[in-house]
């Protein structure tokens, strides 16, 4: 059975560390009741699909940290069952990160106008923020263009924002812009800066989780770092070293079975015990 898979980005620092670009992929789940692992497949251009990795069901995310920019890469997503069979593959999707300039300008005391162009028709998108890297993302355009167009109203001047504009074809594939940031000064011109150098991008998913669904990953961490999961009155449940940059918390494990619904700390250490990242994550009974 087909089923769809869909492809968006999240850019860290494609300026600075192009390395640190990510695909992120997300897809339906396969209908099939004894469903127990996806398949990901990615061509970099070859025109052939390799295996680069595999999640567990019910994962329908993977983050890809190994891309380029100005290099499109498809994917197509394969599940297994219990007996050992495979699914037909999913759609195909592909993305590419482009060096498009993006042109701001400030209308009024508080408001930005922020256009681009893409090569082919594509929907229209902007993940913004004033924080490093950027998670807010404005709604998505229904309408194929090729000149994009989205409006930033309430900005703070004297702030610097980050931003990339994305842009989704009628198949789900994505043309992503680079990184681009600046600064709003007082007297409202607008100058641009570099994003921070020194990111620790960690990365939890899926986030909120449900203990039925299996488990969540940690992506981006640095090898032999540490990770402690605190619960909101500061005891520790659980800690692991980090042996590969992506590890797994399997909350259907023995004794996680009646972990409680709310939110939970997590801090991620170096190898020498500096703390170097932070966040929450909601699991779900």
């Amino acid at each position: 059975m087909m089923y769809r898979i869909y492809l968006w980005m999240i850019i860290w620092s494609a300026i600075v560390m192009a390395q640190n670009d990510y695909f992120k992929l997300q897809w339906d789940p396969n209908p099939e009741p004894d469903v127990t692992w996806y398949y990901i497949y990615r061509d970099d251009g070859s025109n052939v699909f390799v295996l680069i990795d595999s999640v567990r069901h019910p994962t329908t995310t993977y983050l890809d940290n190994s891309v380029q920019p100005s290099q499109q890469y498809s994917y197509k997503i394969q599940a297994k069952n219990a007996s050992g069979l495979f699914s037909a593959f999913s759609d195909v999707v592909s993305g590419i990160i482009q060096p498009v300039p993006m042109n701001i300008n400030l209308t009024g005391s508080d408001s930005l106008i922020i256009t681009w162009d893409t090569p082919q028709p594509t929907r229209t998108q902007l993940v913004y923020d004033t924080q490093y890297p950027p998670q807010q993302y404005t709604p998505l355009q229904s309408e194929l263009v090729t000149t994009h167009q989205v409006i930033l109203n309430n900005i703070t001047l004297g702030v610097a924002y980050y931003i990339s504009g994305l842009g989704f074809d009628a198949q789900g594939n994505l043309i992503a812009t680079q990184d681009t940031s600046f600064l709003i000064e007082e007297d409202s011109t607008i100058t641009p800066v570099e994003p921070p150098e020194e990111v620790t991008k960690i990365i939890a998913y899926p986030n909120p989780v449900k203990v039925a669904d299996g488990g969540l990953f940690f992506d981006g961490l640095p090898l032999n770092s540490s990770i402690s999961i605190y619960n909101l009155g500061g005891e520790k449940i659980w800690e692991t070293e980090a042996t590969a940059n992506r590890i797994y918390w399997d909350l259907s494990a023995t004794g996680w079975n009646h972990i409680n619904n709310g939110v939970y700390i997590y801090i991620v250490k170096d190898d020498k015990g500096k703390k170097i990242a932070s966040g929450k994550v909601v699991i779900l009974r």
